[in-house]
């Protein structure tokens, strides 16, 4: 019986591994780097990263642990007013990504490849129907793409208030399985035959009746 608890601990735990997870700017004491040359490092498994920013207050990120190949990063920018959308909001800036360390904060590619804002943001409670109060973009890694370090830029340049962001980035999960096999059927068939074997050594121990 103890082989059993301890086999069937032992594979929930393999199984809880590799779980994706999401590091929001709250959890690390004084936000993300706020400079180019000191961001914050994003180790594995880390697959979603949100945060807020205001005008001239950059965030800068570097993830360590991609995946090679071609990949997709998605990019989410709302206004964040905790009160409601009542009054003038607006927030825009540029995001830059790059595969090396940036030399300086707009060194990267942009997300908009035709210059201009990346992400534009706008609510104006007498134009509501023209409102932009959230936007959702994305960038493609090529096949060539080599894996590891991506640093990742967010430059608001102009913002009434206050307002949110996420980074999606599924590559960051390190311990991916391809061919993955399903956790419930695979646990049945553990636990089935660690069972079986337990009931076989009992029955191999018990002592023999006269």
């Amino acid at each position: 019986m103890r082989l059993l608890r301890f086999c069937v601990a032992a594979f929930l735990g393999t199984a809880s591994l590799g779980q994706a997870a999401t590091l929001n700017e709250s959890d690390i004491a004084g936000g993300f780097g706020s400079s180019f040359n000191s961001p914050t490092v994003i180790g594995s498994d880390v697959t979603t990263v949100t945060g807020t920013v205001s005008a001239a207050d950059f965030d800068f990120l570097h993830f360590t642990s991609l995946s090679a190949g071609a990949q997709t990063l998605t990019f989410n920018f709302n206004l964040a007013d905790p009160n409601g959308l009542s009054g003038f909001q607006n927030g825009g800036g540029s995001v830059r990504i790059k595969e090396t360390a940036p030399g300086w904060a707009y060194d990267g590619n942009p997300l908009n490849p035709a210059g201009g804002n990346d992400f534009d943001l706008s609510f104006d409670p007498f134009n509501v129907a023209g409102a932009v109060v959230s936007q959702t973009l994305s960038y493609s890694l090529g096949a060539g793409y080599a894996g590891g370090d991506l640093y990742v830029s967010i430059l608001p340049t102009f913002a009434s208030q206050a307002f949110s962001f996420g980074v999606i980035v599924p590559g960051n999960s390190a311990s991916v399985d391809p061919s993955p096999v399903p956790v419930p059927a695979a646990g049945l068939l553990l636990i089935g035959a660690l069972g079986g074997m337990a009931a076989l050594r009992r029955r191999k121990t018990a002592p023999l009746l006269a």
